[in-house]
Formats: C-alpha cells, sequence, structure tokens
C-alpha cells in the first residue's frame, strides 16, 4: 500500500480485505518478492537510494514478522525494479548483487546484469542475454536474442523468451 512513494507492507485477507498486519514507515518506493511457499516475504527500497534496505519477513502466522534486515553494505544501483529472490528465498537478486536471502547482510557475488527470473528449482537465473547459476553467478549460456519477458518452464528445464511478438525458447535442463 503507497502513500506517495512510501510503501507500507501490509497483510491483507483477500476474501474479507480485513488488513492483518501493517508496518508503517516501510520501504521508499517498494519492492516487493516473495518465496514460493508464501512463507517469506521481501521488501526493499528504491536501489537508487545511497542507501538502500531490504527486509526479510515471516508472514506464515498472518503477521509481518521482520527476521533479517539488510546492512549498509548494499551498494546504491539505478532505479530500475531490480528485487527478486529464488523460490525458497536463500538467494535474493537486487541493485547489482546476489545476496544470501536468509540473512540479507552476505553479499554473495556482484550481479551486475539484471536478472528478471528464477529457475522453479533455484538453480538458474536469467538476465535479459544470459542464463547463470545461482550459487556462484557463474554465466552458463546465451539467450537466443534479445529476452526481456521470459519465463522458466516448471519443471525447470526450458526458458522461454518474447520480445517484438516472437516467442523462442532455450533448453536448459543440462546446464549446471
Amino acid at each position: 500500500m503507497d502513500a506517495w512513494e512510501w510503501t507500507t507492507p501490509s497483510l491483507i485477507d483477500v476474501a474479507t480485505g480485513t488488513v492483518l498486519d501493517s508496518k508503517y514507515g516501510g520501504r521508499y518506493e517498494g519492492q516487493l518478492a516473495a518465496t514460493s511457499d508464501g512463507k517469506a516475504l521481501f521488501v526493499a527500497d528504491n536501489p537508487g537510494l545511497t542507501s538502500p534496505v531490504i527486509v526479510r519477513y515471516d508472514v506464515s502466522g498472518g503477521k509481518l514478522q521482520q527476521v533479517s534486515t539488510s546492512s549498509s553494505t548494499l551498494q546504491a544501483g539505478t532505479s530500475a525494479r531490480t528485487l527478486l529472490a529464488t523460490p525458497e528465498g536463500t538467494s535474493v537478486f537486487y541493485a547489482g548483487q546476489c545476496l544470501n536471502g536468509t540473512n540479507l547482510t552476505q553479499i554473495r557475488y556482484p550481479q551486475p546484469d539484471r536478472i528478471l527470473s528464477v529457475a522453479p528449482n533455484s538453480l538458474l537465473a536469467a538476465s535479459s542475454s544470459r542464463v547463470y547459476r545461482v550459487s556462484d553467478g557463474t554465466p552458463l549460456a546465451t539467450v537466443p536474442g534479445p529476452c526481456p519477458v521470459q519465463a522458466f518452464s516448471r519443471d525447470s528445464g526450458t526458458l522461454y523468451c518474447t520480445d517484438a511478438g516472437f516467442l523462442t525458447s532455450l533448453d536448459v535442463r543440462g546446464l549446471k
């Protein structure tokens, strides 16, 4: 929920519209990412700020329970939307970096190529031009042509890309 440019993270029961919990004084131009099981929510500032912050909340009990907060060592990046978490939440891509998603204080490696999607098995991540190994950021493949809109298949074996109305795919099953 936004008030001008400040974001107040809120949990809302979609059936009733009831606000279950809210954290006032949230993030500036907030960004959200969640784990696939819906138990963890990451909320980040606009990465263009001088000292951007990410907060990890446990939302499994219907409340925003703060688990961890990034340190002041995060690098400011472009103001583009960049927050993306792996499905199980162990890694977070944000502002040109891959962070430990559990504690948010350990920068695993710089990732200057903006990550647009992560495979459901959390092993691969893709930018508009390359596929990377999540664990260490190693580039493993080049995507077929520009790939600004993309999705991994449910089984993590194919990366689908589209640009200018054309759909292409890349078999990523052999990439480790």
